[in-house]
């Protein structure tokens, strides 16, 4: 029988009678944390012994992108597929809030949704609309290159940021008294695990 890892440290066989709501909340967090952003901490933040290939700005990104339209559809305890740009863009303001009151704050998550988000998923490589520079003082701000309105990325920062964030809403949803973000969260895992159920099912009928 194969061995299956359903979160860092943890197997599918740990668990013989189920996973309790708790535990999936806390098997969320040791996945999103150990194979999401500490991969891209160890990548852009290397060891001084360890030497890579390439600079890891874009494999950063491509890693840790999907964090904001993740996190916010668990904190809306969002039950569906679509309503990416959305979703995006309240992740990205849920972990920089100050962007909210910034009159630049929307042309940046514009420019992150576009150039980004989807130069990532479509493309593997965000298109031009994007810089990415350990120089820059924020994780993300507005740049202006060759009169061209850019979004300026620092990954080593924004990696910084995202484990900050994930921290903080991980002590929000198994904090027991906070009924509306564990309640959101597990609405959100549950439709996805009811989702995995019924292409199960489909695939089961169409092998028949």
């Amino acid at each position: 029988m194969r061995k299956m890892c359903i979160a860092p440290g943890y197997l599918e066989s740990d668990f013989p009678d189920g996973v309790s709501d708790e535990q999936r909340m806390k098997l969320f967090f040791k996945g999103i944390g150990g194979w999401f952003l500490d991969v891209a901490d160890e990548c852009i933040n290397p060891q001084p012994q360890r030497s890579l290939a390439a600079h890891p700005g874009f494999a950063v990104l491509s890693i840790v992108f999907s964090y904001f339209e993740i996190i916010a559809k668990c904190q809306d305890g969002y039950q569906g597929r679509d309503k990416s740009h959305q979703y995006f863009a309240e992740g990205v303001l849920s972990v920089f809030p100050e962007l909210r009151e910034s009159p630049e704050g929307e042309v940046l998550v514009e420019l992150l949704y576009f150039g980004a988000r989807n130069g990532l998923y479509h493309c593997c490589m965000p298109d031009s609309l994007i810089v990415i520079s350990g120089t820059y003082p924020l994780p993300l701000q507005l740049d202006t290159i060759n009169n061209r309105m850019r979004a300026g990325i620092n990954p080593h920062l924004l990696v910084s940021a995202l484990i900050h964030h994930l921290k903080q809403y991980e002590e929000q949803c198994l904090n027991t008294e906070n009924i509306r973000a564990r309640g959101c969260l597990l609405s959100r895992l549950n439709y996805q695990a009811s989702e995995s159920k019924k292409v199960e099912e489909r695939l089961r009928k169409k092998g028949k």
